[in-house]
């Protein structure tokens, strides 16, 4: 089923299909919002898609329609803000990513006491810096 403006199309994650790493639609690359629902029909999740890969805001939600996490991802790798809440409603994790790499995060427990804290290390040889310069000479001389 496909609902959604003239801008992009939103379509139900079962009509939708992989081929290899890309989501399509109607045999070609989707371009659009896919939702998944509960069995109620309240949504449950709903991801941006551009040209067959994430690409954009992707979020989830509990059965009673609370928040549950909220990320950006470009060209198919978490890049951004990553959110995730407790049932409660508190914040459980605040991280940020580039081109699927951690930059940093923290993490809270249910009542809101940060509990661990992780930054990337450049000094650090068996952090993931190293990939991190890669991905952005990469999409800096394509992008």
């Amino acid at each position: 089923m496909v609902t959604g403006s003239a801008s992009l199309p939103r379509v139900e994650g079962d009509d939708l299909e992989w081929e290899g790493q890309l989501q399509t639609w109607n045999d070609e690359p989707f371009t659009g919002i896919e939702v998944w629902r509960f069995p109620s029909g309240a949504i449950e999740s709903e991801t941006t898609y551009r040209d067959g890969l994430s690409d954009g805001l992707s979020r989830s939600w509990d059965e009673q329609g609370r928040l549950r996490s909220q990320f950006t991802c470009r060209l198919g790798a978490m890049h951004g803000n990553c959110r995730k809440w407790h049932a409660n409603g508190q914040l459980a994790v605040d991280g940020n990513y580039e081109w699927g790499v951690r930059i940093n995060e923290r993490e809270y427990n249910e009542h809101g006491a940060l509990i661990s804290e992780f930054a990337l290390d450049p000094a650090d040889p068996s952090s993931q810096f190293g990939i991190l310069l890669k991905f952005r000479e990469a999409y800096d001389k394509y992008l």
